[in-house]
């Protein structure tokens, strides 16, 4: 414990020397605060269009371990990958086999535009840096909750931020 800062693992000092269980597990590991937005989904009709609208309603923030973090997105990062390679497998055994019926050649063709997006996502989320990675988890982890109360939109920092300037414009 510091005397600066009066915490312990970027716990407040009245958990001091405590366990956090954040992460879905009990961490004693030095910890980050993670903060996302959250709000409601509506819709306001007219004669001509349908607007959506959103509310933000507030934010929360938890404190998780970097070795949480880190797992979680690498777990992520490992089911896209291993999505992305089961779907570049029936590309190529659509491929191979195409000419035995035309229905191969297109469930071929769908599953190479499925791999594209996959790939896509998978590569957006091998860039992410370290906060994102810590919202992903923390909203992961804070969304049932607020969801049993609500809730039903739930933002990054990044997005929040672009959402107020685009508000306030």
């Amino acid at each position: 414990m510091t005397a600066e800062s009066g915490t312990i693992f970027n716990q407040p000092a009245t958990t001091a020397g405590q366990e956090r269980t954040g992460c879905g597990k009990v961490c004693v590991a030095p910890g980050n605060p993670y903060t996302f937005h959250y709000g409601k989904q509506g819709e306001r009709y007219g004669h001509d269009n349908t607007r959506q609208l959103y509310e933000v309603t507030g934010s929360h923030s938890l404190t998780l371990c970097r070795d949480c973090v880190s797992n979680h997105h690498n777990g992520r990062i490992l089911r896209w990958g291993l999505g992305t390679l089961a779907l570049l497998g029936v590309v190529i055994a659509g491929l191979v086999f195409s000419a035995l019926s035309p229905w191969v050649g297109i469930v071929a063709f769908i599953s190479f535009l499925g791999m594209l997006l996959s790939g896509g996502v998978f590569v957006g989320l091998m860039l992410r840096d370290h906060q994102m990675r810590g919202e992903d988890l923390a909203i992961t982890l804070g969304k049932d909750d607020l969801a049993r109360q609500g809730f039903d939109l739930f933002w990054h920092s990044d997005d929040h931020r672009l959402l107020e300037r685009k508000r306030s414009s």
